[in-house]
């Protein structure tokens, strides 16, 4: 009697195990199937999200909007990070407007997808449906607050494009318009020596326009930074900052400015060393090093008349010092790569080669002489 109850467990078991299989390896096919639908962009996907907001959509579908509206939050609630969060949140936006919500809370509801999901084409959907909300608005301003706001990003991009688009439809715009599409379209290209004029001529007109403060100090910071004035460019940072969001141009710029901030202080005191030690008694060796730390100090900082200067007292002050031919080589480079100068360059390696016929700097030079200027 035992036997036969263990045959028919046995039994039992087995043909469950027969009809599980199918039908699990059905359901792990169907989801598969259900991730490659909506997973267009990133492996990052939430399979019960998508099937919430799927379940949404049914319910949308058949008219049952409270219905729809609770699932959708719950998928932005519980999953936000998933593929499905924003495609839900664009879906609340179409709800409301469909059931005749109020102009200004349907702008909120499209701009919540933009600002949540930026690089997502939901935000470029709800880009368009916003501009149809707002059509009182320019286009160019309309487009160019979400440039700014919205840096690197899919809605950025369409809205780049967008400018570019009116610009070929040849639109007249107004003077006012004018103005600051020149100077914005020179400002995406890093033209700040163009745009930052007609930004001055915008604001005169216009002096509260928050995006205009913020690209003129942005745009004078990049020029002083590219100009090795630091301190200048971490002034107008600052003030930039004031006026724009933290985007990601914006606080690169900042970290570069900090960084060079804090490799000129470094130099600084590197240079205040060296002054210390000409002044003093140390050998004739030790202090031809600190003159050549000198002009090294005006190299890094591009001031190359200073630095050729330095060099020279060197070869003047220390003409027995390693650092000699070293400091006639560097003048001699600086002569044209800097200078343009090939003949001064030419005339300093002949003295170079004259002085120290020896020395590796002086193989260097003639090479370079023979090669045509080419080192």
């Amino acid at each position: 009697m035992k036997r036969n109850k263990r045959i028919i467990l046995i039994l039992s078991l087995g043909l469950l195990v027969i009809i599980a299989i199918p039908k699990l390896a059905g359901i792990l096919l169907y989801r598969n199937q259900r991730i490659k639908e909506f997973s267009g962009q990133k492996p990052r996907f939430n399979f019960r999200a998508l099937e919430l907001n799927r379940e949404a959509n049914d319910y949308k579908d058949k008219g049952n909007y409270p219905k729809a509206y609770l699932l959708y939050k719950k998928v932005i609630r519980k999953y936000p990070d998933s593929s499905a969060a924003s495609s839900s949140l664009l879906r609340i936006a179409c709800l409301k407007e469909e059931s005749d919500w109020p102009e200004g809370e349907l702008i909120i509801a499209y701009r919540k997808v933009i600002e949540l999901y930026p690089d997502s084409f939901q935000a470029v959907s709800a880009l368009e449906s916003m501009r149809r909300l707002k059509p009182s608005e320019g286009k160019i301003p309309f487009y160019t607050k979400i440039i700014n706001r919205y840096p690197d990003t899919k809605v950025a991009k369409v809205s780049l494009e967008k400018l570019k688009g009116e610009l070929k439809k040849k639109i007249v715009f107004s003077r006012e318009e004018e103005k600051f599409l020149s100077a914005y379209l020179y400002f995406v290209q890093g033209n700040y020596q163009k745009a930052l004029p007609l930004y001055q001529l915008y604001l005169k007109d216009h002096p509260d326009s928050q995006i205009t403060k913020g690209h003129y100090y942005y745009g004078l910071s990049a020029l002083s930074f590219s100009e090795g004035k630091i301190e200048e460019a971490g002034r107008n940072i600052i003030l930039a900052k004031t006026f724009l969001p933290p985007t990601k141009p914006l606080l690169e710029l900042e970290e570069k400015i900090g960084k060079l901030s804090q490799i000129k202080s470094q130099l600084d005191k590197e240079l205040a060393v060296y002054q210390e030690i000409l002044r003093g008694n140390a050998s004739p060796e030790k202090k031809s090093k600190a003159q050549y730390g000198i002009a090294l100090f005006y190299l890094k900082k591009d001031d190359y008349q200073k630095a050729s200067e330095e060099l020279s007292k060197i070869v003047n002050n220390y003409p027995k010092s390693d650092y000699a031919p070293e400091a006639l080589f560097k003048m001699a480079l600086i002569q044209k790569e800097n200078f343009g100068n090939r003949l001064k360059m030419e005339k300093i390696f002949e003295t170079l080669m004259e002085g120290y016929p020896e020395h590796q700097r002086s193989f260097q030079a003639l090479e370079i002489i023979t090669k045509g200027g080419k080192d």
